[in-house]
């Protein structure tokens, strides 16, 4: 149940969760209220990300539902929110092995990726949308046959990215694939959260109720980063690979 310091969910990832309606939050007809962010969101992002003002239940700290709220543990990381995915909140005891199967494959990845190679070859067909569909029913959120009918194969494209981010979040899997879709420069800026000092200073005033004079969100920078597409689509060549092989030639920008 602790948190390792290993990762932490940017306000990027969790501005790119859509609606419950199935439209993301920049669409004018999504309903999304800046002075709610966090509410009626698709089902996966309370089940995968901890925010200000939500309610846990981590029994081994003798705490359940509705009897504490996230800011007030003093764990929400250097940008206001953590991991919740994989977490088993009913562990009573820390020491306890926690439990969680090894992941190889999900079922979800291989429609994913069937949707992804469907749409690239011939465009945004029924199977397509009945791909995508299948993840939104397991979690009761809006299809996007009835939110988003007629995409054309650029726009389906970006929704299957999306989804690919949201669905396989914290599975290992997002680096990978902005280095074969070439969107380095594009994703690889700055890394934006909430000022978690704030957030602790503050109570959170509740689920639909907005701001307040004492309560609201603060933006800020929590990681400067740069990316070089002439070096970091490549991984560099270890070093005893290069020295047991001299015709071996390092990646560029790594000696």
């Amino acid at each position: 149940m602790a948190w390792w310091p290993s990762y932490l969910p940017t306000l990027q990832l969790v501005n790119s969760y859509y609606m419950a309606n199935g439209l993301p939050i920049t669409d004018p007809n999504s309903g999304y209220d800046p002075e709610n962010p966090f509410m009626d969101r698709d089902p996966r992002f309370a089940a995968s990300i901890y925010y200000p003002g939500q309610s846990m239940k981590l029994a081994m700290w003798g705490y359940t539902a509705d009897t504490v709220r996230f800011e007030h543990l003093g764990i929400m990381g250097l940008g206001g929110f953590k991991p919740r995915k994989w977490i088993n909140e009913g562990l009573v005891d820390i020491n306890n092995t926690e439990g969680t199967n090894k992941l190889f494959i999900r079922y979800a990845e291989v429609l994913l990726t069937y949707a992804e190679a469907k749409n690239e070859a011939s465009g945004p067909d029924a199977s397509v949308y009945a791909a995508i569909d299948q993840l939104r029913n397991r979690v009761g959120m809006t299809t996007l046959s009835a939110a988003m009918s007629g995409l054309t194969k650029d726009k389906m494209r970006e929704v299957i990215r999306n989804e690919r981010r949201i669905e396989l979040a914290f599975e290992g899997l997002r680096f990978p694939d902005i280095q074969r879709w070439k969107i380095g420069p594009q994703v690889m800026v700055n890394t934006l959260g909430l000022d978690a000092t704030f957030l602790k200073r503050n109570a959170y005033p509740g689920d639909h109720k907005g701001i307040t004079a004492d309560w609201y969100y603060v933006t800020k920078v929590i990681d400067t980063r740069s990316f070089n597409p002439s070096r970091d689509y490549l991984w560099p060549i270890p070093r005893k690979e290069i020295n047991s092989n001299k015709k071996m030639v390092q990646n560029p920008y790594y000696d």
